[in-house]
């Protein structure tokens, strides 16, 4: 008896909270335009050729806070190489001069921007269950391809500074893309 309700009871929750599908990785990273401290529109794919890797973040995470400092760490060891990180602020209500605070508060040397909760959903193909994983880092190589994206059950490796410079590192060294002729 007791297993058939939990049969049920697995049969009820399947239904009811679908599979989450996380956005295929090695896509070409979709059209991203941020607002940045300046209030400036800057699109993301002016850096194609460049190493990048988006970490979209809520201002009161601390967790985010702390990838961002890492973050930083990386683009002062690479930033020579092309490697290109953006910070992108997306919680509700969120203006230039609190993104410029955010900058200035973690001595952030990359740029930051935000966008909407819904271009955030939209960019990374985000699920309701999803929208609470923060931080969620995108990393594009330089053929403008996603090599890398948190998943929804919380990418541990990526959130690993050792793992994610290597990773980082790699796509450094790959050969940028030759230019159509």
């Amino acid at each position: 008896m007791r297993l058939r309700s939990i049969v049920s009871l697995a049969a009820v929750l399947a239904l009811a909270f679908p599979a989450i599908a996380a956005a295929p990785v090695g896509r070409e990273a979709p059209a991203l335009t941020v607002t940045d401290v300046m209030g400036h529109k800057q699109d993301l794919s002016q850096f194609k050729g460049d190493v990048m890797l988006i970490e979209f973040m809520l201002i009161r995470c601390s967790g985010c806070m702390q990838m961002a400092k890492n973050i930083n760490k990386l683009y002062g060891e690479m930033a020579g190489r092309g490697f290109r990180p953006v910070a992108v602020v997306f919680d509700p209500g969120v203006t230039e001069p609190v993104i410029r605070d955010l900058a200035n508060l973690l001595k952030l040397d990359y740029p930051v921007g935000y966008v909407t909760s819904e271009e955030v959903d939209r960019y990374l193909s985000r699920a309701a269950p999803e929208r609470f994983q923060v931080p969620q880092l995108v990393v594009i190589d330089r053929a403008g391809v996603i090599r890398a994206q948190s998943h929804a059950t919380g990418e541990m490796l990526l959130g690993d500074e050792k793992y994610l410079g290597h990773l980082l590192d790699t796509l450094l060294d790959e050969r940028a893309p030759q230019a159509a002729r």
